[in-house]
């Protein structure tokens, strides 16, 4: 006797294989194209199936593309072509010039559909819905915009260095509540816990969701959209998805704007995003319905943005800072020579402090860790390219929100460093206990949790941050 899941797993695989026989017809000229570009040999029927990595995928790619010797490689997959940039010149000729062809996303059916971050700008498919949003968010975070954030960037991190001073083996919490205090007051006017807030908790599950699905080729339903028409709900999978993953996002789209929604009116979080886009929203469209699906969208977006690449930026500087002592001590330098060891560090030195990816031929060593290579002479070398130019992407999917990134990341780097020394913590053996650094695997990336010692470099700089926690 056949259960119905059973039943079920065989009309996936039968509807799956019937609609790879009809891919393969449809895109018969598409692959005749492809074939130009040069690529791993794949194995009858499921391609490259095989060889698409789950685990360090830039790292995967690069060598194939050494094996290849191209720089732009391409693997077949159950008849969907997938196509590897590795130089950031190729990937500036397709996606700046020819912006208007490649600018849409694959259909990413288990992280749109079944765990519902269909809302999420980095992930909806080009059209209507896609530029609105984006338009919403740019109104908010282009870079004369950004400035009137500051106040409340500034406080937060002047907490964040409070925190630090208090419970400094918590440091990884800590850079989560920086995050998160600093988008839910910029989006939403909302102040968040000290500890335990239930918006830092939901964006940092959320967004493990959203890592875990995106990337890839590694659900079958993302090569089949139609087998999730078929996955059984009392599936070990299907539960995960409707009690814990999609629960979370839909909470990242939807709570936040709630409360903000109730409280509006009321002269509340007049100086959020999302009352300068109560005002500004008809400029977009006239349907009240509408209106608030991208509003909403674009919010949630922040919010995510508040939870995950910011995170990940700021727990690498840490890293950096107790893997590479040296680098440390000469960025304290060129940071005091500023500061002079008597003030926190503010928006306006940004002129005054100078700034501190894996193409050999434009940064060589590029797994050394040298902020040196981007110097000359002690200033900015206009002939190394800036990596800012590749971390936040190309063409019209750059990422809207970099501005207030790059100004967000400014001013915490530069205010541990003008107050902190973080070093590596000493085991039960009296040795230091050296980073992992490895990172966490998914479509965003993490360091795997790492321990560190985080002082005040001098009794000076202690009361420094005790004494600036209002502005």
């Amino acid at each position: 006797m056949f259960s119905t899941l059973d039943v079920l797993v065989c009309i996936c695989a039968l509807t799956s294989f019937f609609w790879l026989f009809i891919q393969r017809i449809a895109r018969s000229s598409l692959r005749f194209r492809c074939r130009e570009i040069p690529g791993p040999a794949g194995l009858p029927l499921i391609g490259n199936l095989w060889d698409i990595p789950t685990d360090f995928p830039w790292l995967v790619y690069k060598r194939m593309s050494n094996i290849h010797d191209s720089d732009i490689i391409r693997l077949n997959a159950l008849g969907n072509n997938i196509v590897v940039i590795n130089t950031i010149d190729i990937a500036m000729d397709l996606f700046e010039k020819r912006s208007s062809l490649y600018s849409d996303r694959p259909p990413m059916v288990m992280l749109t559909e079944l765990v519902g971050a269909w809302w999420g700008i980095a992930f909806r498919r080009y059209g209507t819905g896609w530029r609105d949003t984006r338009k919403a968010f740019h109104l908010e975070f282009h870079p004369s915009a950004v400035k009137r954030f500051r106040p409340v960037e500034e406080q937060s991190t002047r907490e964040f260095l409070q925190n630090l001073l208090v419970d400094p083996a918590d440091f990884m919490v800590h850079i989560r509540h920086l995050a998160g205090t600093t988008i839910m007051k910029v989006s939403f006017g909302i102040d968040v816990k000290p500890r335990d807030d239930p918006f830092i908790e939901i964006g940092e599950r959320a967004i493990e969701a959203v890592s875990a699905t995106g990337n890839a080729g590694v659900y079958m339903v993302d090569m089949f959209p139609l087998c999730g028409y078929f996955v059984s709900s009392a599936s070990a999978e299907q539960a995960l998805i409707d009690r814990i993953w999609r629960k979370l996002v839909d909470a990242m789209y939807h709570t936040p704007y709630q409360i903000f929604r109730e409280r509006w009116g009321d002269g509340w979080a007049t100086d959020s995003a999302a009352a300068s886009l109560m005002e500004k929203v008809d400029g977009i469209t006239q349907d009240p319905v509408y209106a608030e699906e991208v509003m909403k969208s674009a919010l949630g977006s922040m919010y995510a943005a508040g939870a995950d690449t910011t995170v990940s930026a700021t727990s690498s500087f840490f890293l950096a800072m107790v893997l590479y002592p040296e680098v440390q001590k000469k960025a304290q330098r060129e940071v005091d020579k500023v500061l002079g060891g008597t003030r926190l560090p503010t928006f306006s030195d940004i002129s005054s402090i100078p700034a501190m990816l894996h193409d050999e031929a434009m940064y060589p060593e590029p797994h050394k860790f040298d902020p040196d290579r981007h110097l000359k002479d002690g200033k900015i070398n206009p002939a190394v390219r800036d990596p800012s130019a590749m971390a936040f992407g190309f063409g019209r999917r750059i990422c809207p929100g970099r501005y207030m990134a790059r100004e967000s990341m400014w001013l915490t780097v530069a205010s541990v460093l003008a107050t902190m020394d973080i070093g590596m913590a000493i085991g039960e053996d009296g040795r230091p206990i050296v980073p992992d650094e490895t990172y966490r695997q998914g479509m965003l990336c993490f360091p795997k949790p790492f321990r560190c010692t985080i002082v005040p470099r001098s009794k000076e700089h202690e009361d420094l941050i005790l004494t600036s926690g209002t502005l």
